[in-house]
């Protein structure tokens, strides 16, 4: 079963989307959906059970955190362009596209 071959190399949350994204691909053809079966749910039940440990919370920003990182930042605008312009120049940042600001439409 795929499911239980991926619990040895993937995280419990990656093989719920990958599971859901099954789901979703059936639905779209209008067929039925093997993930619905109660031997994959029992099998997710168990991989969350036996890897899905707590997650790894961090530690909140208190005050003394915050001065920290304050105190690192640059002290101008033009400082902090010289650490955005080259993520700005690659367009995304870890899949993720970045927002620019939109030109506005010519008036006709």
């Amino acid at each position: 079963m795929l499911v239980a071959t991926e619990a040895q190399t993937a995280k419990p949350s990656t093989i719920s989307r990958r599971v859901a994204a099954i789901r979703y691909a059936h639905k779209l053809a209008g067929i039925q959906t093997p993930t619905d079966g109660e031997g994959v749910k029992a099998t997710m039940r168990g991989i969350r059970r036996t890897f899905g440990g707590a997650r790894n919370k961090k530690a909140p920003a208190v005050a003394a955190k915050m001065l920290g990182m304050v105190a690192t930042a640059p002290d101008s605008l033009a400082g902090a362009m010289a650490i955005v312009t080259p993520w700005r120049d690659i367009g995304h940042v870890e899949g993720y596209q970045l927002r620019t600001a939109r030109k506005p439409k010519p008036a006709c």
